[in-house]
Formats: C-alpha cells, structure tokens, sequence
C-alpha cells in the first residue's frame, strides 16, 4: 500500500521536546519500570555535514567521536537490562534516527538489533526503520542490514533541485538520491520511504512539482512531506539574510501544500497524517 504523510508545523514555535528533561538524564533518576508494550528510537547525533535547517541534537561526525557514542550504547542496553523488567515487554517497533543514522557500520547496526531483541525477547517482524542519507549505503548494505531485521529505509531527500540542496548545505545530489532509493529496492527493503520539503527558500510551485512526481517515479512505498520550520537565529536564517534568500509567500506555500495532496493522491498515494 502506497502512502503520503503531510506534516504540517506548529504555529507556537515548538518543533523538538525532550522528556524527561535533559538534566535528568542517568540511570538513578527513576525507580525501575516495567515495560509493556513499546517502540524504540535510537538517535545518532552525528553528521558528515551540518543542515542549514536542522535543529536536532547533531554535531559534526567524528571517528571517535563515533566510537565513544557506540560504546556508550553498549553500556545503556547493558544498564537499562539490569534496572528495568522487560519481562511482558512487546516490542511495536524501532526507528534509528538522527542525526544520520546511517552512519553507523552494518555491524553495529546489527549488534544493536540483536541487543534490542534480546532484551525483549522479541524474534523480529515488526517496523524496523534505518534513516539514511544518501551514499552512506549500498545494495551490498541494505541486503545485509535486511537479513538483520531493518525492514523499512527512510531517504532524507529534502528536493532534487541541486542548487537547493547546496543551499540546505546537503551531503548528497539528486543522483545519489535516486541511486540509494534503486538499490535499497533492489535489495529487496519491504519499504523505501522518502522525505521531501516544500517552502523551501526560493523553491517555486514548478519545482516543487518536479520534486513530487520525481519521487513518484522512483517506485517508493511512503512518502513524508514536511514544510521547511526556520527559526530565527539559527544557521538557515543567518544563511538567507546574507545571500538575500526569501521564503515563498503563504499563499504559494499554501499552493504547494494542496499540490502535493493532488499529485500524490493522483499516484495512488492515500493521505492518512497530519492536515491543514
């Protein structure tokens, strides 16, 4: 089944929440829980490259800086064993994010699998999702990473308007994008998802369709289409103000919202998310 998320943004300037609170972060900071059903996320905060628009945990990928993040994963599954009761646990699903998840080598990505489904006593089946970003894997990847459990890829493509994605300071271009897509379909992922952005600066309602019916074409199971969030002060909106970048206006992002809506639903895509 074919499927379109369309997100729109909160208009209180809230986008990423943490809880509990970040300063309550440790092992000791709550009595043991008993977990029942549940979904894990696991966030890589590393990027080759910094997003103009992003504003989640993310730094800078460094090889030992990545190191010392998979050692201190190790230790939270072995902490997290040996405090909580995961007895009656039912694992829903697991969602490895980021940052660039896809950074980390297939055999961490295995081993942290392994360690989540022995924890749980879980045999797999269920959602498993790596987000990637374009060239971090290959066929030979995701067919390796498929025999593990990942069962869902998620490409965070943004648009395939190079000169965009230069703009967004994006690792990847619009080949690479369409390549990843072909190759984890071939290597038999269950579900290619793709992310897609509109109201991105100086984006048109043309390019914006070619963005939408590029997609299409790419064969992908999901589709996630987000509108940009730039906040003030942050790396995008300092960018825009010294290249004399602009947003479309609201009622072209509005164009764009109902367009994705119509050229999606035209290809078979259900809308079942987030409306206006």
């Amino acid at each position: 089944m074919t499927a379109v998320e369309a997100i729109t943004p909160r208009n209180d300037g809230a986008y990423v929440f943490h809880y509990p609170r970040k300063f309550l972060w440790s092992e000791t900071s709550r009595p043991p829980a008993v977990w029942r059903d549940m979904d894990v996320y696991l966030h890589v905060p590393f990027c080759r490259k910094i997003c103009t628009f992003c504003t989640f945990e993310r730094r800078v990928h460094s090889r030992r800086g990545m190191e010392l993040f998979v050692d201190a994963l190790q230790s939270e599954i072995s902490l997290a064993a040996a405090h909580d009761d995961f007895s009656q646990a039912k694992l829903r699903s697991i969602y490895m994010g980021g940052g660039t998840a896809s950074l980390l080598t297939n055999d961490v990505i295995a081993s942290f699998l392994r360690g989540i489904f022995d924890l749980t006593g879980s045999t797999g089946g269920m959602e498993c999702t790596l987000e990637c970003e374009p060239t971090n894997k290959r066929r030979s990847d995701y067919e390796f990473l498929r025999e593990h459990g990942v069962n869902r890829v998620s490409v965070g493509a943004q648009t395939f308007d190079n000169d965009t994605l230069k703009k967004l300071n994006r690792s990847h271009n619009a080949d690479q994008t369409k390549r990843t897509v072909s190759e984890a379909l071939e290597a038999g992922i269950p579900t290619v998802h793709i992310d897609l952005m509109y109201g991105l600066p100086d984006q048109t309602p043309e390019s914006w369709r070619s963005d939408l019916e590029q997609a299409v074409a790419l064969g992908v199971h999901h589709i996630s289409a987000y509108q940009l969030i730039v906040f003030d002060h942050e790396l995008l909106s300092r960018e825009m103000a010294r290249n004399d970048s602009h947003l479309p206006p609201p009622e072209i992002i509005d164009e764009m919202r109902r367009m994705a809506t119509s050229v999606l639903a035209s290809h078979g895509f259900n809308q079942y998310s987030l409306t206006e």
